[in-house]
């Protein structure tokens, strides 16, 4: 009989080199969900981040935060509004100086005050109601010389609204003369105040434009309209005079609006449509 000896026998493998392996599978498994995690919650830190910028500043059109807005004063007349502001005196269309090449530059240097002759004060005015076909009287003062040499004012000046100012006329506004210009004063009131302004044909035919005010500008307008009684008011739209008429100039006293008026003068029909659509551009 053959006896065959074995050798030893080979031992089990020990619990502990069976789990290496799967534990290291479930270690690496856990490093990948803690890194997952570690991004997600990096990511939504600062996405939020991000939405708090933008929230402060506001966004532009490629995405990128918007600087501050610039003063009102130094960007007014870019943004459709009607300015109400007096006539201080007419002036002289502008004389380049001899050799220039630009016809019609606009400036952004301070002018001088209207010479006490060319003011259009209310003295100096002296309107007075009548029977004739224009219902007053009145004396106009010449063009003021001095501004033949300055420009007419730019709407980027900075305090347009705040400063006087020496504008063209749209078609004869400025004392119903082609290229004479208007110097006004600093804004009283703006088209805001405006809730209704439309183009019609008077009892007389003449082409006027008929407006209503909003229920806080009534107050505002009387106060403006009482201050130039039988003055000069100018109508402005960025840097244009469209209309420049003396207020209440058949009437003996002021008299309150009530909200609702009229704006006469030299107007055609396209000029009377023109400063409607002016009047009511900005929405209020």
């Amino acid at each position: 009989m053959t006896t065959e000896t074995a050798g030893p026998p080979t031992p089990s493998p020990t619990p502990t080199k069976v789990l290496i392996p799967e534990a290291r599978q479930h270690q690496k498994q856990r490093y990948r969900r803690r890194g997952v995690f570690v991004v997600i919650v990096a990511l939504v830190i600062a996405a939020l981040v991000l939405s708090s910028l933008l929230l402060l500043r506001g966004p532009a059109a490629g995405g990128k935060a918007q600087p501050d807005p610039k003063p009102a004063a130094v960007v007014a007349g870019a943004g459709g509004l009607v300015y109400f502001r007096p006539v201080l005196c007419f002036a002289p269309p502008y004389a380049a100086p001899a050799g220039s090449t630009v016809k019609a530059p606009t400036g952004t240097e301070p002018i001088p005050v209207c010479s006490a002759a060319s003011l259009l004060s209310a003295a100096n005015l002296n309107v007075s109601p009548s029977n004739g076909a224009q219902g007053y009287s009145s004396n106009l003062s010449s063009p003021d010389p001095q501004y033949a040499s300055y420009p007419s004012t730019s709407v980027q000046s900075p305090g347009y609204t705040s400063r006087t100012v020496l504008l063209p006329g749209v078609h004869g506004a400025c004392d119903g003369i082609t290229n004479v210009r208007c110097v006004l004063g600093p804004i009283e009131m703006s088209s805001r105040a405006i809730a209704t302004a439309t183009a019609v044909r008077n009892q007389t035919g003449q082409w006027v434009v008929n407006y209503t005010t909003t229920a806080r500008g009534a107050d505002l307008w009387d106060r403006v309209t009482r201050d130039s009684f039988h003055q000069f008011l100018g109508i402005e739209l960025n840097g244009l005079v469209y209309s420049a008429p003396i207020i209440q100039p058949t009437q003996f006293s002021f008299s309150t609006f009530n909200g609702r008026g009229e704006i006469s003068g030299s107007l055609n029909r396209s000029q009377a449509v023109r400063l409607a659509k002016a009047l009511t551009a900005q929405v209020k």
